[in-house]
Parts: structure tokens; C-alpha cells; sequence
């Protein structure tokens, strides 16, 4: 699971916990890709378009997502009708899904990004989001 978020590419497939994990925003491009949020437009950006691809091709029992991965997951969720567990660190809060059943949501206090999603479950100051679920789950 270290791949994941240290790695460079933008998801992770963990075979042995059949996990895909979608890392957040990590260069100029996702910036870009970010913007789209607000508008409804993630499920037309390549990011969303290769993560896709990853879950029809490998069919994950769990997605794993931080920030703009968490906006990707929980996006995953509803346009493909996934059945799977989705659990999202730090989602922008216009990506929240409250009533999704198979959803769990965390967010960091202090995250600027993700604060005024209230519906999520608060942690401590999370640096490595990957790493402490990957700890706490196994």
C-alpha cells in the first residue's frame, strides 16, 4: 500500500487485500482536474477515466481514496453502481456522499479542504492517509 501514495502513478491495486487506492492531488494537472468538481465534470477528466478502467479491470472488494482520489471513489461509487466498501480521507466536501450506505468518510481536523463536510468522521492530524488505514485495517 506504500506504492500508493508514495509512488507515481495516480492508483494502486493491493491484491492481497483486493483494494484499489486512488491518490490524491499530486501535480499541476490535477489542479486542473479539481476545478472540475464543482461543476459536476470529474467523470469526463482523465484521472476519473483511468480509475475506471482499474475497477472494471481488476474489480476491487475495496476503494481507498484521499482528497481528489476520495472525490474519485465516492464518484466511482455512483456512476458505477459499485457494491464494494468506499472509504475516503479529506473528500471535497461538494463530493460527499452522506447517504451512500457502503460509505465510510473521514476528514483531518483543521483540512481546508474537506471541513465543511459535516457528515464525515473526524481524526486526529492524518499525514499519511494510506499508511493509517493499510495500519489500522490489517
Amino acid at each position: 500500500m506504500e506504492k500508493a501514495y508514495r509512488g507515481n502513478s495516480d492508483q494502486f491495486f493491493d491484491p492481497a487485500t483486493s483494494t484499489l487506492v486512488i491518490r490524491g492531488t499530486h501535480n499541476t494537472s490535477d489542479l486542473l482536474t479539481d476545478l472540475t468538481i464543482p461543476f459536476g465534470q470529474l467523470a469526463t477528466t482523465p484521472r476519473y477515466i483511468e480509475a475506471s478502467k482499474a475497477l472494471h479491470k481488476y474489480k476491487p472488494r475495496h476503494i481507498l481514496g484521499h482528497s481528489l482520489g476520495a472525490a474519485i471513489a465516492l464518484q466511482l461509487n455512483q456512476q458505477e453502481h459499485y457494491t464494494g466498501q468506499v472509504t475516503v480521507y479529506n473528500a471535497p466536501v461538494l463530493a460527499t456522499q452522506p447517504h451512500a450506505r457502503n460509505v465510510q468518510d473521514f476528514s483531518s481536523y483543521g483540512d481546508i479542504i474537506s471541513m465543511l463536510d459535516t457528515t464525515a468522521h473526524r481524526s486526529g492530524g492524518l499525514r499519511d492517509p494510506v499508511s493509517a488505514h493499510y495500519t489500522y485495517e490489517h
